[in-house]
């Protein structure tokens, strides 16, 4: 049974054992509760373009893109644009690879990590925190509160739609100032691909994770919503910097309409 059903299994026994709603609103009902390793870093994978202007030995490592206040990688002095190379002496190709390490290894432990820093390797010392996850509490999922439930009454629909919206099919941050000076960005702004969306027209485009998006159709772009906010169906004009030189890059837009699905119990 997927988890979605179990979960509506839950309720609906809930439900049906004759539960009043303020009662059903308020019980805490934990289904799960874990524990996992944690670093403080959101990464993304290097490629085969950045390993020359990164001084990087090869096509390896996780570059990190974002060191969370307070965290375990912040005590460490690691650095947004560092590459990790190495995990405790496992060398590190991926961003899946580097979870699944950190995932493997109890909390509490101290772990050495080897990165790269403006062409100098540096071993780090990184004591990872225990961070805990609740599946449901107070019928809320990881730690969010689902909205009242309300049965469906007659009338209702079983698809709403959205509006048509033109996709670029990126997966994007925001720049910081110190990632704009590693990654050769003039005014230090702007968006940084973190992955590119397979088939999509930024992939059609040739953009690659790694780019960095300063104006869309001459407009100057700090975040990911300024990107979306010029985005329209038809041809647009990218101003990226990619391997510290800007390039000029045509994409073409088409919308896409989607359908949200509501279900009927």
């Amino acid at each position: 049974m997927s988890t979605m059903k179990q979960r509506l299994f839950i309720i609906l026994t809930f439900l049906m054992a004759g539960c009043s709603s303020d009662v059903f609103s308020q019980r805490q009902i934990p289904l799960f509760e874990s524990s996992q390793s944690y670093v403080g870093v959101r990464i993304r994978d290097i490629t085969a373009s950045e390993v020359g202007n990164l001084q990087l030995p090869g096509e390896s490592g996780v570059f990190i893109v974002r060191v969370e206040e307070d965290s375990p990688a912040a005590q460490a002095d690691l650095q947004e644009g560092d590459v990790i190379l190495e995990f405790s002496t496992f060398a590190v190709f991926s961003v899946r690879q580097f979870q699944r390490l950190v995932s493997e290894t109890p909390p509490g432990r101290q772990v050495e990590l080897v990165i790269m820093r403006q062409g100098q390797r540096i071993s780090k010392t990184v004591p990872l925190e225990e961070r805990k996850f609740s599946g449901l509490s107070g019928f809320g999922i990881g730690g969010i509160e689902l909205p009242p439930l309300r049965w469906p009454e007659r009338g209702d629909r079983w698809f709403q739609r959205e509006p048509d919206r033109a996709r670029l099919g990126i997966q994007g941050e925001t720049l910081t100032e110190q990632l704009g000076q590693v990654l050769g960005v003039p005014e230090k702004k702007g968006v940084l691909l973190m992955e590119i969306l397979k088939d999509s027209p930024a992939e059609k485009a040739g953009l690659k994770a790694g780019d960095v998006i300063i104006s869309v159709d001459g407009h100057p772009v700090q975040s990911v919503s300024d990107v979306s906010g010029y985005l329209k169906p038809g041809p647009i004009e990218l101003e990226i910097i990619r391997d510290k030189q800007k390039q000029n890059i045509t994409v073409e837009l088409k919308t896409r309409q989607r359908k949200r699905e509501s279900m009927r119990l």
